[in-house]
């Protein structure tokens, strides 16, 4: 049975030649073979072995033949000594020891550790006692389910924190994947608090928590998760508005049962300076309108909103671009007459002949219905 002993001169040779190992594209093993064909401190053999004080001037030569052997390793066997070098006849190689492998595992687990630690301090973006209070809680949210003072503690940690935290808590207590309950639990304590959370740090809420509920979903969204958008959109308004519905818009998930959703908020709940936040954004030329986006931006022209005269322009202008691709839907065709009957007579001249063009384009049996609105308007401008 053959064993092998590394000294820790050994291993921290190995380790100085590992980088210029790589480099010169070296095989480590074959290295590590040479050495202990040079250095009986390094191989032991139980059978019968010759050894001599002289060098193993073979063993030298080939080692020094190879690309590895600089100045470094020069000095490492100047170090060692004559006398600690001994001739083995009949030496075979021998795999790399168990105990150097076990060694570099452990280092290497222990430095890839070390790196998760770190990797994860920084990512989270938490102050050292947030981090920690915040660890308690996400295991606590996974495993007691709807527990009352697991949901207390979250909403007041959220309160609690700045608000450039506030995103990164989010993602650490993984709040995009609670259930609806504890999420309408959270919802409901940060509506009920005395302390409100400032504006940006609510935003962040309402898009690390409640808008993935909204872009995932498939069907018709559950009672109890429409309530609890309406119920926390009736306190914190534009916050919803910025960080769920125009969210929809900049992630594009902006599917029928989203626009249903957000049809329902503008209907029942947004009040309209709200409506007409959400309005002014939907007129992007970077957002394309689809048929369920339409009903959304016609419940805010029922509603006659204050529009000022870029507002006004900017819908013109969306209308006009939309007017080509969605020439052939009546839902646009109804949205273009409630504008022209709505604005007709306020618009700048500009505007309305963007109008105009708009229903030339109609391809809709509602297109005779359309100029002969734009005629009345045009009248009552005069």
């Amino acid at each position: 049975m053959q064993t092998y002993k590394f000294t820790s001169g050994h291993i921290d040779l190995a380790k100085s030649v590992t980088d210029k190992l790589r480099r010169k594209s070296l095989n480590f093993v074959s290295v590590w073979r040479r050495l202990a064909c040079s250095s009986p401190n390094l191989y032991n053999n139980n059978t019968n072995t010759t050894t001599s004080n002289s060098i193993n001037t073979a063993s030298l030569a080939e080692i020094n033949s190879n690309s590895f052997a600089d100045a470094e390793i020069s000095s490492k066997k100047r170090k060692l000594g004559d006398n600690d070098l001994s001739n083995i006849n009949g030496f075979e190689p021998k795999p790399l020891p168990v105990a150097l492998e076990v060694c570099q595992v452990e280092n290497g687990n222990h430095n890839k550790d070390q790196k998760v630690n770190h990797d994860s301090e920084s990512e989270i973006g938490l102050d050292c006692g947030v981090a920690d209070g915040a660890a308690k809680l996400r295991d606590s949210l996974n495993s007691a389910g709807t527990d009352g003072s697991c949901i207390v503690e979250v909403a007041n940690l959220l309160s609690s924190v700045s608000p450039s935290q506030v995103s990164h808590l989010c993602k650490f207590l993984q709040l995009d994947s609670v259930d609806v309950k504890q999420l309408a639990g959270i919802c409901t304590n940060l509506r009920d608090q005395h302390t409100d959370m400032s504006y940006s740090a609510c935003v962040q809420f309402c898009e690390q928590a409640i808008y993935p509920k909204v872009a995932g979903l498939q069907h018709t969204p559950s009672r109890l998760l429409m309530t609890t958008i309406g119920s926390f959109a009736k306190q914190f308004q534009k916050q919803v508005a910025e960080g769920v519905i125009l969210s929809c818009f900049k992630n594009n998930a902006i599917g029928a049962v989203q626009c249903d959703l957000i049809a329902r908020l503008v209907k029942d709940t947004l009040l309209s300076e709200s409506k007409t936040f959400v309005f002014s954004y939907t007129l992007e030329p970077m957002y394309l309108w689809t048929d369920e986006v339409v009903p959304i931006v016609q419940l805010i022209v029922s509603g006659q909103p204050s529009l000022d005269e870029t507002l006004q322009r900017k819908l013109a202008a969306k209308l006009l671009q939309e007017s080509t691709r969605l020439c052939s839907s009546i839902k646009y065709a109804k949205l273009l007459l409630a504008v022209v009957s709505t604005f007709g007579k306020t618009i700048s001249d500009a505007s309305f002949s963007m109008l105009q063009t708009a229903i030339d384009n109609n391809s809709t049996f509602l297109k005779k219905s359309l100029q002969t609105a734009a005629r009345d308007m045009k009248n009552l401008r005069i």
